[in-house]
């Protein structure tokens, strides 16, 4: 496997980390890739890896959490509510050669 995306979050995973993992599957990051959220509550998205946010001290925290789940070789850090933009995750990912098209 080669990536691994990280995001951290303690709000609700239908209105905001959801976008993330919807708009990264629609990408083809997932073909060599996970998805991991640690966060507070459970998350029943059979596309991610859930990781449990026990410690709720802050989002530093809770990236090193999901890290330790990781078995990607590049890990990508990102945020439970923003846009992740085609061309950036194209660029980002271009050298591991998983195919996003234009």
């Amino acid at each position: 496997m080669n990536n691994s995306f990280l995001i951290a979050t303690n709000r609700n995973y239908e209105t905001h980390a959801k976008k993330v993992v919807d708009q990264l599957e629609s990408f083809g990051a997932l073909d060599d890739g996970e998805i991991i959220i640690c966060c507070p509550f459970e998350i029943g998205d059979k596309r991610i890896k859930y990781v449990k946010d026990k410690k709720q001290l802050n989002g530093n925290t809770a990236f090193n959490d999901a890290a330790q789940y990781s078995q990607g070789e590049t890990i990508y850090i990102l945020c439970d509510d923003h846009y992740v933009s085609r061309k950036i995750i194209k660029q980002l990912i271009k050298e591991e050669g998983i195919g996003i098209e234009n």
